[in-house]
């Protein structure tokens, strides 16, 4: 008689069932050839054995060894809705499959199936995160401005995220990841891009559709910023208006107001005398002041200047205003402002009246160009510049 060889098996009982490999394989003759030996499947977190219903912590690395050549290997959250994740094999030696950092809070299982109908199973869950983060989605909705707390802006309004901490290089891509924009219109080519190590920000190609409802998503929970800090989910909705569209042609001391691709009205300014000159180039309206002697300064000494005016739209960080001027008597004529754009105090509520915050205000004709850290929006950058800002796209690249 022919001395028979127990082979260590790997059995795990889930849910009542016992899942073994097939009795032909759990058996085998001293004489049958080395490479139909079966040889346990470990599960294994952080080097340590897994063991059934074990509760592991977040950030733990899944080990799959031993696995059978021709084996399917299945990992998937048990949580609603089931996602199926990328567990690969990673190496020959040993024949190991990994998932690394285990995202907190899920309850995963894990199936080895082999090609001779053996089977290896097992759960296990992950604990809660121990530090995590959000962010802000700006522009921040103002409740007291906006129709069941939605906002509608302009088609040049900016997005952006703020974290509340950097986010390292290695973790930018899988933030990028986690964001998404949906859009009730098609937006065409976007992008997002990295503004600083805490900050980014979203734009389309050209500027949003009008009329459009946007919902702005961060899906974080699954996604680290930092080593053992993990996100959360956070959202915002906005609406656009009508394509509002402010063309100043400096040279010409002209502004002309287009909406929808049909022009509007046509009024006379004044624009920065020389060595105080408007910027050239893509602006938006980040902030109104209606009637209500608004407070204009320049703290810069050489050219400090301090003023009281009505219908005041901010169209640049570092203080280029839109707004009256009734003591500027050469409107359409001059310029001789100190860096705003002058209007009468009649023509400034007409434009006031008839714009919003993320209305697009495009100037030409000054030999000063808008810098992107002047302007509010990331429309100065070409294209090629903003995509180069995404992290995927930097990733896709390597």
């Amino acid at each position: 008689m022919k001395k028979l060889t127990l082979v260590a098996v790997a059995i795990t009982v889930l849910a009542g069932l016992v899942a073994v490999p097939s009795a032909a394989s759990a058996v085998q003759s001293s004489d049958a050839p080395a490479t139909n030996q079966v040889h346990a499947v470990e599960f294994i977190i952080n080097n340590e054995p897994l063991v059934k219903d074990a509760k592991v912590a977040a950030g733990s690395d899944l080990r799959i060894r031993n696995v059978p050549a021709g084996a399917q290997v299945f990992l998937q959250t048990v949580d609603e809705p089931v996602v199926q994740l990328p567990i690969a094999l990673s190496t020959q030696v040993r024949r190991t499959w990994v998932y690394n950092d285990l995202a907190p809070s899920h309850r995963y299982w894990v199936r080895v199936l082999g090609a001779d109908g053996s089977k290896a199973l097992i759960r296990f869950s992950t604990e809660a995160a121990a530090s995590t983060f959000g962010g802000a989605i700006h522009p921040v909705p103002d409740p007291t401005k906006c129709q069941r707390s939605v906002c509608k802006y302009g088609v040049g309004i900016p997005i952006r995220i703020e974290f509340p901490m950097s986010i390292a290089d290695k973790y930018k891509a899988a933030v990028e990841a986690g964001l998404s924009i949906t859009s009730a219109k098609p937006i065409g080519p976007s992008s997002w891009g990295w503004i600083n190590d805490t900050t980014i920000g979203f734009r389309p190609r050209d500027y949003w559709p009008a009329n459009d409802k946007v919902i702005v998503q961060a899906n974080l929970a699954d996604v680290q910023g930092a080593a053992d800090v993990w996100g959360t989910n956070f959202s915002m909705k906005f609406e656009t208006g009508p394509k509002v569209i402010i063309r100043t042609r400096i040279a010409d001391y002209k502004m002309v107001i287009w909406q929808d691709d049909k022009k509007l009205e046509t009024f006379p300014i004044s624009s920065g005398r020389a060595g105080l000159d408007t910027t050239s180039g893509i602006k938006v309206i980040s902030e109104k002041y209606g009637y209500q002697l608004k407070v204009l300064w320049n703290p810069i000494p050489k050219k400090g200047w301090k003023i009281r005016v009505n219908y005041a739209l901010r169209i640049t960080w570092d203080g280029e205003f839109i707004h009256s001027a009734p003591w500027n008597y050469q409107l359409g004529e001059a310029n001789l402002s100190h860096g705003c754009t002058n209007m009468s105090n009649e023509d400034s509520k007409w434009v006031f009246e008839h714009t919003r915050v993320g209305d697009v205000v495009e100037a030409d004709g000054s030999p000063l160009k808008v810098t992107n850290d002047q302007a509010y929006g990331y429309w100065n950058y070409t294209w090629k510049q903003w995509q180069k800002m995404s992290a995927l796209s930097n990733a896709k690249a390597a």
